[in-house]
Order: C-alpha cells, then structure tokens, then sequence
C-alpha cells in the first residue's frame, strides 16, 4: 500500500496511522499515537541500516572494489538525511530524483558512468530503506517520486522500526539497539552476499 500522507501546506489528510488525522502544530488526534510519537518512535531506519543499504546496492556496480569505497559508498547511502540539518527532513532529498542528480553529478566528477551508477545506487538504497521502515512524524513517508509529485509514500510492509532521536529518554538506547540489531539481520547478510558474490566474479 502506498500512503499519499500529509503536505506540509497544513491541509487535513488522514496520515496512515490508526487512521488518526493531522492538523498543522499537531502530532496526531489519537492520544495513544500522540504519546508513542512523543516517547521512543521517530523517525526511520539508523545510519548504521542506511550505511549497509549504501553498500549492498553500490558494491556490485563499484570499479574498484576496496575499503576506502566501501566507505564512500556507505556514506552515500546513508547522505540523504543530511536534510535533518536545515529541517526539511524525508523531503527532496529522500527521493529517486535526488539519486540521478547523483549520477549525474558523480559520473561528471569521475568521468566514468559506472561510479556514477554505483553512487546513484547507494543513494536510491536510502529512498527504499525509509519506503520499508517506520515512520510516525506527520507527513508519514517520504517524497519518494519528487521532482514529479511531492507526495509522501511509505509502504505497508513497516519491515525497519524506527529509530528515535530523543536521548534523554530512559528507554533511548534500548529502544534504538533494537531497531539495529534488526537492521544488522536483514541488511547484513544481503551486504555479505552481495561482496562474496563479486569475489567470484
């Protein structure tokens, strides 16, 4: 299921959880969702998810195949939250059109299309990992298909849990330990496999 949620112009939308309606300056009418939203769910996979999607996708596509690029390909995928920072979070950076502006601008940078491909890969990780996790911040998703609709998108499926970044809660690092391990047992043998399988090749 995909959710066109929330804009950000205010306009009343129902945003996908338990069917509970977002008004501007508001978390959610639910009650119970309000205090969930509040205590410990915020927000999508970790970087940890977003820096392993980064090389699962790129590896396969990258030339060269060592460390210093594995870093570089974990920081693609992981660059997309950079948004956090001027506040305008799961926004145009969180989309497929963000991920060809990366291959374009990478493969003029190298001059080989074929890191550009790989960069563009790591980026568009991003955009599938956060498609697949969960989030409880009005609007739900992600502008997923921008530069052609700014809607928000997010799946049914909820496979990351979120990640909260509320640390002066008591339950903060319990919580966020769990959304990683499960992060490690889904991306980490893709990443696994993915590298053993270009060893042989």
């Amino acid at each position: 299921m995909v959710i066109g949620a929330c804009d950000r112009q205010g306009h009343q939308r129902k945003c996908g959880m338990l069917n509970a309606e977002y008004r501007p300056g508001r978390l959610f009418e639910h009650s119970a969702i309000q205090y969930r939203a509040r205590s410990i769910l915020i927000g999508m996979p970790s970087p940890i998810g977003h820096a392993l999607g980064g090389i699962a996708a790129g590896w396969a596509i990258a030339p060269v195949k060592n460390a210093r690029n594995a870093v570089l390909l974990a920081g693609a995928g992981a660059a997309a939250d950079l948004d956090l920072l001027v506040g305008t979070h799961r926004g145009p950076t969180h989309s497929l059109g963000a991920a060809v502006l990366m291959l374009v601008a990478v493969t003029l940078m190298t001059r080989n299309v074929r890191w550009g491909s790989a960069a563009a890969a790591a980026w568009a990780s991003h955009v599938a990992l956060d498609w697949l996790g969960t989030d409880t911040t009005p609007p739900i998703g992600e502008m997923a298909l921008w530069p052609a609709t700014r809607a928000y998108y997010e799946s049914s499926l909820h496979l990351f849990p979120a990640i909260s970044r509320r640390y002066w809660l008591a339950d903060f690092w319990m919580f966020n330990l769990r959304a990683v391990v499960v992060e490690l047992a889904i991306l980490g043998p893709i990443v696994w496999a993915v590298v053993a399988w270009r060893r042989k090749v």
